[in-house]
């Protein structure tokens, strides 16, 4: 199966303490079936690359900052 996905300004927040959690994000597969995604994180593949200039403008005002536990 291929999905296409993109970020909605959705967040999903915790059950538990109504924090954001992920992003939803929305699509189709390949077949065309409606899709829903709940996205963490996107970091590239490669590490010497950078998705700055391909987040949507709406993503960059509503970064999440999480503390490692």
């Amino acid at each position: 199966m291929k999905i296409t996905i993109e970020p909605t300004d959705e967040l999903y927040e915790s059950p538990i303490d109504g924090k954001p959690m992920c992003r939803i994000w929305k699509g189709t597969t390949d077949k065309g079936t409606a899709i829903k995604a709940y996205v963490f994180s996107i970091v590239p593949a490669d590490r010497g690359k950078t998705l700055e200039f391909e987040i949507p403008q709406f993503m960059k005002r509503s970064r999440v900052k999480f503390r490692n536990s």
